[in-house]
This record gives C-alpha cells, structure tokens and sequence, in this order.
C-alpha cells in the first residue's frame, strides 16, 4: 500500500530521487496526482519526466546492501529495522514509511519530522 505520507516522504527525500534510474517496474507518480494518489509504473524504455519515484521494499533494501560496500545482509538489516523501531517508538507506521525513514537515517542521517528531512545533530 502506497499512503500520502509515503509519497510525501519520498517527494522529500532529495537523495532517494537524485540516484534513481529509471527502469521497466518502478513505481512513480506525478506531483499533481498527489491529491487523487493515482500513480503508475514504468511499462516501457523512456523516460519520465518531473516523477517522484516511490522506491519499492525490494529497492529500499537495495539502497542499503549496496551504499558503499557496508555489507550488509537481510538479516543485518532485519535487525537493524527492529532496533531503529524500538528505539524511535515506530512500531505503528505503515511498513514503506518505517523502511524509508530507517533507510534515510541509516544512509544520509536524516530524520522525518512529518514535513521534511531534517539532518540528524
């Protein structure tokens, strides 16, 4: 499921959008289908100008196993998830909002403060 606030996270999240290369699969949506929450995927080789790419669980997973060669498994991010969770108190989020806002403060030291990215001091 694809809520508002995950939208409005990923619309956020410069670095998420800056690295995406667009392929066959990936979902996005348009900046004046925010309000209707109509998105799409990408059916054929082009590209898609002003999207918002909404990463999926696969890609978010992706983003943290290969950013700079941490090494990272599953299991290693299993655990980190449910540490970030018990320590933030998050365990009530939607699974897309907990996992991008884990992948944000693991990568680039963000924090979600319901708006934007905020770096973390």
């Amino acid at each position: 499921m694809i809520t508002k606030e995950y939208i409005n996270m990923c619309e956020m999240a410069e670095e998420v959008q800056k690295e995406w290369e667009q392929s066959i699969g990936d979902v996005f949506i348009y900046k004046h289908d925010i309000k209707t929450g109509c998105y799409y995927y990408i059916t054929e080789d082009r590209k898609y100008r002003h999207a918002i790419h909404l990463p999926t669980l696969e890609q978010l997973f992706e983003m943290v196993i290969n950013y700079k060669n941490r090494g990272y498994d599953i299991g290693g991010i299993l655990l980190g998830i449910k540490i970030f969770t018990d320590e933030n108190n998050l365990g009530g989020l939607h699974i897309k909002e907990l996992i991008i806002r884990w992948v944000m403060h693991e990568l680039y030291h963000k924090s979600w403060n319901g708006e934007k990215w905020e770096a973390i001091a």
